[in-house]
């Protein structure tokens, strides 16, 4: 059984298929369009929101000369230390995790080594007299250990650096901090 179209039929399916094809073509680049008109907008947002960002969170200096973090590995054969910091590249937004990265300290004998020792301190719940400052006491590198907080100063910019050389570094004495009683008003 075959079917018949006519002339009329056929120009109608052909005029159909056009509309069709027509169709798709402009909701394609429609779509596309729309695509990249979102894409300029949340470009445009983001740099808007980079602009306020930057007003209340300033960007890295492009120069650091101290750093703190934990101490992760001490080498005591090539006198270093892996000291895990706060990323020196990226700006710290708040809410946001900061990346870490690991820096290598190069110990050498002119690095000043000092540990704070808060033992000396008054209770100036007990005393009215203005207490005396912590003390600074030198210590070696062997003194050092891994889980240590140290603050490390460095007389050349180590931002862009994996490692640099200490000048000098300072650890505190947790165990000596005082516990002062809370007052109640």
């Amino acid at each position: 059984m075959k079917i018949q179209i006519d002339s009329k039929q056929k120009q109608a399916i052909m005029v159909l298929a056009v509309v069709i094809l027509v169709g798709v073509i402009g909701f394609s680049s429609g779509k596309k369009s729309g695509l990249q008109q979102g894409r300029n907008e949340s470009v445009n947002k983001i740099a808007e929101l980079n602009k306020v960002v930057s007003i209340f969170v300033p960007p890295m200096p492009n120069e650091i000369f101290q750093a703190s973090g934990e101490i992760k590995l001490l080498s005591t054969s090539a006198n270093t230390i892996d000291l895990e910091i706060i990323s020196l590249q990226e700006r710290r937004l708040p809410g946001v995790e900061p990346k870490k990265e690991i820096k290598k300290v190069i110990v050498s004998s002119g690095t000043e080594i000092i540990k704070i020792d808060f033992s000396n301190l008054a209770n100036p719940v007990k005393s009215k007299e203005v207490p005396p400052g912590p003390k600074e006491i030198k210590i070696q590198f062997s003194d050092l250990r891994v889980g240590d907080k140290i603050s490390v100063t460095s007389m050349e910019n180590i931002k862009d650096k994996e490692s640099f050389k200490a000048a000098r570094i300072v650890t505190q004495d947790n165990k000596s901090l005082p516990i002062y009683p809370r007052i109640k008003n």
